[in-house]
């Protein structure tokens, strides 16, 4: 393949990844698409970037020189709360910041560069910003390759026992984190050949280049083959269905459960504490919690936590109706009713009913 045919098939990649990476942000659900989308994106633009660079278009444009460099540190970060999302329906909170040291500390490193990029400045001072970013001694490449291989290292020992587990699900998402050590082979191989040895081959990057590649298509190739993936559910959720359906719990079965389940909480109103787990439900009713989760999954299309909380919001609806806000505002609602604060109050009241609470109250009857 001749090099300029090469560079116009790294050019149609990145395209295609653009492509998909939109297709996942804004036509598929769920955090884990988007962050999936975001991880696609990047890469793309960093394929894109290294052909400028080996095409020498970066002489007319010194705009996007090196733009890649800004984000590399955010690879790791992005794919490990991809995991935590899909794997563990996890909810990002303040301790997660430290995930993004490193990329403001690049960022705002690299800053000047781009700014003489940006504003066309060709002084001095341009050149001494370029020696220094750039220079043997700088440790960024090393602290770039730490935070590769650490967050592929902690992927791949954290997940693999569920990926192994089941293999024809999730063997995607091992050759996802295979890619990214991969990626982070190839780099180390160019920092300590180009720092200690000089002059790289560009086989090296080519190599690297192919597997960004590969990995583009691979997931525009699972998007068509099994769309499933990324229907917005988790990867727990996935498997849980696939469960259901071996086990095959019947329709009857299915209905008996739920009506029982609905008389149970009608009756005692569990759903009013906190902290109801589907496995004291599931010791009250003499059934396996993993039976009363397929029943409500196929029965109703929800899952465990939507249907508690529809019994809440319905509560919540009765004391909007009957208490003013003198004797219970809103946020006492929420805590009687079972949620532990009032943002996911908030979420299932107008996921359930269609507005907030708070402009449910208002469109309420002043109580005499």
């Amino acid at each position: 393949m001749g090099f300029r045919l090469m560079m116009l098939f790294f050019v149609v990649a990145s395209i295609q990844g653009f492509f998909i990476s939109g297709v996942l942000f804004f036509y598929q659900k769920g955090i884990p698409n988007r962050l999936l989308a975001l991880f696609i994106l990047l890469f793309s633009i960093c394929l894109l970037d290294w052909v400028g660079f080996w095409t020498n278009h970066y002489n007319s444009y010194p705009l996007f020189t090196n733009i890649s460099i800004s984000f590399s540190a955010l690879y790791g970060p992005i794919l490990f709360f991809y995991y935590r999302y899909s794997v563990e329906n996890y909810k990002f909170n303040k301790n997660d910041l430290w995930h993004f040291i490193l990329p403001v500390f690049i960022l705002i490193k690299y800053l000047p560069y781009y700014s003489f990029n940006w504003f066309g400045y060709k002084t001095g001072w341009r050149f001494l910003w370029e020696m220094t970013i750039f220079s043997s001694t700088d440790i960024t490449p090393y602290l770039l390759l730490i935070s590769v291989f650490a967050y592929s290292a902690y992927l791949w020992y954290k997940y693999t026992p569920l990926f192994k587990s089941h293999v024809y699900q999730l063997s995607w998402h091992r050759y996802l984190v295979l890619f990214f050590f991969l990626f982070g082979v190839n780099s180390a191989i160019y920092v300590i050949w180009n720092r200690f040895l000089g002059g790289i081959p560009i086989y090296f990057d080519l190599f690297i280049s192919f597997v960004i590649v590969v990995a583009i298509y691979s997931v525009t190739m699972l998007a068509y083959i099994r769309p499933e993936v990324f229907a917005g559910m988790s990867i727990i959720q996935s498997i849980k269905q696939l469960k259901y359906r071996k086990n095959g719990l019947g329709i009857e079965q299915g209905r008996k459960i739920v009506a029982q389940l609905d008389q149970l909480m009608q009756e005692q109103k569990l759903y009013l504490e906190s902290g109801l787990k589907v496995d004291e439900i599931a010791r009250k009713m003499g059934v396996s919690n993993h039976h009363i989760s397929q029943a409500i999954n196929e029965q109703l299309k929800i899952n465990f936590s939507d249907y508690v909380n529809h019994f809440r919001v319905k509560e919540a609806e009765t004391l909007l109706k009957t208490k003013t806000r003198q004797e219970m505002n809103i946020i006492e609602i929420a805590y009687e009713v079972g949620f532990n604060n009032k943002n996911s109050f908030n979420n299932a009241f107008k996921k359930v009913v269609g507005v907030t609470a708070t402009e449910y109250r208002s469109s309420l009857k002043p109580i005499e």
